[in-house]
């Protein structure tokens, strides 16, 4: 409960708020506590991008590693927030360089 306690947090209203506008609660959680350690987001839904998340989810599963995967329909960006709320700290981008080279983009969410 403290860990939670601790890692919610409320971002400042901007100057135009509205009252009934959706609060902007989050979490901030530290790599070392966070429930989740990454997020999968491939970067539209393809087959071959599909095929490499699914590889790279059971590669981190195989390092013990909890992530998910995020493969809505809905933009990066919104994926990005979504994460952000629930205090993921890493974010894994699986995009089309990955098909090439199998990079990836990895970001640190704070």
């Amino acid at each position: 409960y403290c860990m939670f306690e601790h890692a919610f947090k409320e971002r400042e209203r901007p100057a135009d708020y509205k009252k009934g506008d959706s609060e902007r609660h989050y979490c901030d959680f530290s790599p070392l506590v966070a429930p989740l350690k990454c997020v999968v987001l491939p970067l539209i839904n393809h087959a071959g991008l599909n095929a490499k998340t699914a590889e790279l989810k059971k590669a981190l599963v195989r390092a013990g590693v909890s992530s998910k995967v995020d493969d809505t329909g809905v933009s990066v960006g919104k994926r990005y927030a979504r994460t952000d709320e629930c205090g993921i700290p890493f974010a894994i981008t699986v995009d089309f360089t990955t098909i090439e080279d199998n990079s990836v983009t990895v970001r640190i969410l704070d």
